[in-house]
This record gives C-alpha cells, sequence and structure tokens, in this order.
C-alpha cells in the first residue's frame, strides 16, 4: 500500500509557481537496495521546471499522515 502523501504549495495557481511540474513521485518502495538499505531510505519526489525562470520553492513542504 503506498503511503498517504500531502504536498503543499503555496499560492499553487500563481504563475509562478505554475512553472512548477511533480514529475516523478517514489512513495514506499519495498526491499532492500544492492548495497543493503531499506528501500524506505530512497523516497523521492522530482519537481521540474518547465520554464528559465528561477522558481523559489523555500517554505514548500512534503509531508505524509
Amino acid at each position: 500500500m503506498l503511503a498517504n502523501i500531502i504536498i503543499i504549495i503555496p499560492l499553487l495557481f500563481s504563475q509562478q509557481y505554475s512553472r512548477i511540474v511533480i514529475n516523478e513521485v517514489m512513495a514506499n518502495p519495498r526491499g532492500v537496495t544492492g548495497a543493503g538499505y531499506p528501500e524506505d531510505r530512497n523516497e523521492f519526489v522530482e519537481l521540474f521546471n518547465v520554464s528559465q525562470e528561477t522558481v523559489d520553492v523555500c517554505g514548500w513542504r512534503i509531508t505524509d499522515f
């Protein structure tokens, strides 16, 4: 079962933040890596900036519940 994830992005619909796309999410992977570490250490969210402009993501949070 995938973990429940909440992504909080301030001003989600502003022009600046509409340039950011959640490109990939790896939540709660199963098993062990080749190095012997639990896969849950390899959780990630990949953000992609579709513009050439810098976007400040300071204050953005990802949490689970």
